[in-house]
């Protein structure tokens, strides 16, 4: 589903206003996995940055909610290639970025 934009979408606070493009949501069994997907250009970012970093959030989001029958996920979905990115001085690995959900 496409997320509506600020102020009629699902937004995070905690995430600096962040409001995902995205939203997958699947009804398994018993369980609802909610994934939040983001498609962004990265170049440009920082990894500290709140939208990289909204896979944490939404975690934290999860535990607060104290249901173990919902999982919720965050992506970002880089529209960067890695090759382009080694160019800005990051250094981590494409796997270590994967591990803190972007994905190219």
């Amino acid at each position: 589903m496409r997320n509506q934009s600020k102020g009629k979408g699902i937004g995070f606070f905690e995430a600096g206003g962040f409001y995902p493009d995205f939203i997958l949501w699947i009804l398994h069994d018993n369980k609802q996995y909610i994934t939040f997907a983001d498609p962004k250009g990265i170049r440009n970012h920082s990894i500290t940055d709140s939208k990289l970093q909204f896979y944490r959030h939404i975690k934290d989001l999860e535990h607060r909610l104290n249901n173990e029958d919902i999982i919720l996920n965050a992506f970002t979905i880089a529209n960067t290639y890695y090759s382009d990115i080694l160019d800005t001085g990051l250094k981590l690995s494409k796997e270590q970025m994967e591990e803190q959900h972007i994905l190219f």
